[in-house]
């Protein structure tokens, strides 16, 4: 199921050229991202955004809440979140240096799911190519199809 969510995500043939493409480049010493773990990616990327929302708004109650508890609404606030704490100049685009500093070398999907993010191939990731790249909770997209 995810996977179908995550296909519908990325359905454009220029981001999915930018993926498979990224997926087979060399990130130094480090394995590349098996497609399995990419597309469990997302579940456990909202899962740190949980914990870094959580913390910063000093938020205790939730500890055990995890990504799929979240409504659509709750994800997007997340996702949300995320964009403007890293876009730090506020222009609306992650570009290449926002970018580098999300990237973390004990998740080598990291930057396999950033570069999928840029749908349209010009430099850096526009705040709606970010929110494109985070799939809708799997039930509603199933409610959606029906």
């Amino acid at each position: 199921m995810l996977e179908k969510a995550f296909a519908s995500a990325i359905s454009d043939s220029k981001a999915q050229g930018n993926l498979i493409n990224f997926l087979f480049i060399e990130q130094g010493d480090k394995e590349h991202c098996p497609i399995d773990q990419l597309l469990e990616f997302h579940e456990r990327y909202l899962l740190w955004l949980l914990i870094s929302y959580n913390e910063e708004h000093n938020i205790k109650n939730s500890a055990d809440m995890t990504p799929d508890d979240m409504d659509s609404d709750e994800r997007k606030r997340l996702i949300e979140f995320e964009f403007v704490s890293r876009d730090k100049n506020s222009d609306g685009v992650l570009d290449f240096n926002e970018v580098k500093e999300m990237v973390d070398e004990r998740e080598p999907c990291m930057v396999a799911f950033l570069h999928s993010c840029d749908f349209d191939g010009v430099d850096g990731i526009s705040h709606n190519e970010w929110n494109t790249c985070f799939p809708s909770k799997l039930e509603e997209f199933d409610n959606e199809e029906s």
